[in-house]
């Protein structure tokens, strides 16, 4: 059976509007009365667009429905979330002419119920936020989910939540396996888990896993049953990429070429895309590009240009540094520089400049304190030596003297 339905509840300005409002939470589900399941299953609720008056329109389709052989009426429910508000609906629809069903095996038998396994019930996680749009490595967040009893007959007893988290995430604080005592039909329960980001997460989508196992009564019989959901939380490594301040002079005299240096270095722990310098500024080559490629974590890079001041004056520019993070978002640095530039010196060619000429060396003196001191040295030392020659002759002759006596 396919239905086309205009829901009034909610308006919507287009169809992407409506579709991202309530996709991801809406369902159908038959309820067996008049009409039960045959042997195949499956209701599906498509198409979510706008209708009439910008009102809520979807089609459902509910598959391979047997009429029991009494009344004419199909049941079954409608629901979804929308802002933090759950909408469900008991709907029905009357079926004219309705035959009497015969089973096909036997048609002489008389029409008798046919005894079916009952529909398995199902948990779903109805929403989920963390808080924020995307996860930065190594923050903690809170993971909000709310599960929903989707059965329209059995209430759930027993359940058990078990949280499969990948390498880029961990829960915090807690085990990975929850417990609740009873969920009744159509009910909704919420539970917060603290999780962390691996600080060393790639920049990526994480796929965390729920699995539900439940039990119900059906028919008088305790039974069991296992339900898993998936959902997607998006990691951001911190962009760290530091462009260093330009170094300059503080004049330069017009004509002189000066080597522009700019050196950066990406200290994130992911790779950065596509870097490009570009010279930007009151100099002939302004608007010239350098284009520097990937740049590796802990890599560290340089751009260069050459400016020539053609004129004096306040040169001034900057140099602007481009490229995509790991997100493949692009991001721009700016470094200004300003250079004083001087006329060069003006020297006139007809002026003559007078040689000097080098003085001569002087010859050492000969009358230094050191020498004046050596020489007074060897005088005395030569007049003690005459002294002594004297006493030795005097003493001499004194003798010879005696001898004549």
């Amino acid at each position: 059976m396919n239905l086309t339905i205009l829901d009034t509840s909610l308006r919507f300005g287009s169809q992407k509007e409506a579709e991202d409002a309530v996709k991801s939470s809406a369902y159908v589900s038959f309820k067996q009365g008049d009409f039960k399941r045959g042997t195949a299953s499956g209701d599906n609720l498509t198409n979510i667009t706008v209708g009439a008056g910008k009102n809520l329109q979807y089609d459902i389709s509910m598959t391979d429905l047997v009429y029991t052989g009494s009344g004419d009426t199909v049941e079954f429910v409608v629901g979804y979330t929308y802002d933090g508000q759950d909408y469900k609906y008991n709907m029905s629809m009357k079926i004219p002419g309705c035959i009497p069903y015969v089973d096909k095996d036997d048609p002489e038998e008389d029409d008798e119920d046919v005894n079916l396994d009952p529909l398995i019930p199902h948990i779903i996680v109805s929403q989920y936020d963390y808080g924020t749009t995307q996860v930065s490595a190594g923050q903690v967040i809170d993971l909000n989910l709310s599960f929903e009893n989707t059965s329209t007959q059995y209430d759930l007893d027993n359940i058990v939540m078990k949280i499969t988290t990948p390498d880029g995430f961990s829960i915090t604080s807690s085990s990975n396996t929850y417990h609740f005592d009873h969920l009744d039909v159509g009910e909704s329960i919420s539970k917060t888990i603290s999780m962390q980001a691996n600080p060393n997460a790639e920049a990526q989508s994480y796929a965390i896993n729920i699995e539900f196992s439940f039990q119900y009564i059906a028919n008088d019989t305790r039974k069991s049953g296992e339900s898993s959901e998936s959902i997607s939380i998006p990691v951001t490594q911190p962009d760290r990429f530091s462009v260093d301040e330009i170094q300059v002079p503080t004049s330069l005299y017009v004509g002189d070429e000066y080597n522009l240096s700019i050196n950066f270095v990406n200290k994130g722990k992911t790779q950065v895309y596509n870097v490009t310098a570009e010279l930007r500024g009151n100099m002939q080559n302004s608007g010239e590009r350098s284009f520097i490629g990937n740049v590796a974590s802990g890599a560290e890079e340089s751009a260069d240009f050459y400016v020539t001041p053609t004129e004096a004056g306040k040169m001034e520019g900057e140099v602007v540094i481009s490229y995509e993070d790991a997100s493949m978002n692009v991001r721009e640095v700016t470094r200004p520089f300003t250079i004083m530039v001087e006329e060069m010196p003006y020297v006139d060619p007809g002026i003559d400049f007078p040689v000097v000429d080098p003085q001569p060396t002087e010859e050492p003196s000969l009358f230094t304190v050191q020498n004046v001191v050596l020489f007074v040295v060897a005088a005395g030392v030569a007049g003690a030596t005459g002294y002594m020659t004297v006493l030795k002759i005097k003493a001499k002759r004194s003798e010879f003297d005696d001898e004549d006596l």
